[in-house]
């Protein structure tokens, strides 16, 4: 589904922020999975070691978690304001309607 976006879906778009090997970022990947079961969303992982403008932008600040392009949290995420966020995508009118 290559081009597929947060726009095209009406879904919104989580983008983590990781790196190999960070215990941090996997209990990240953990909470998504968690909340996932509650709320939909795409999600997109990137490795920040592929690329060394993100290596030196984010560092040591992993896991790093943006909202449709927004930065929301750095280091750890707070679930409950993620999902009180995620829960404002279900009360939005569809694009169709």
């Amino acid at each position: 589904m290559k081009g597929l976006d947060a726009m095209e879906t009406a879904l919104p778009l989580l983008t983590l922020y990781t790196r190999d090997g960070c215990c941090l970022c996997d209990r990240a990947k953990d909470e998504l999975m968690e909340i996932r079961r509650e709320y939909d969303f795409l999600l997109e992982e990137i490795d920040i070691a592929s690329d060394p403008e993100l290596l030196e932008r984010y560092g040591r600040c992993i896991p790093v978690l943006h909202l449709n392009g927004r930065l929301m949290f750095r280091g750890k995420i707070n679930a409950r304001w993620l999902k009180l966020r995620l829960k404002m995508f279900r009360s939005r009118p569809s694009v169709d309607a």
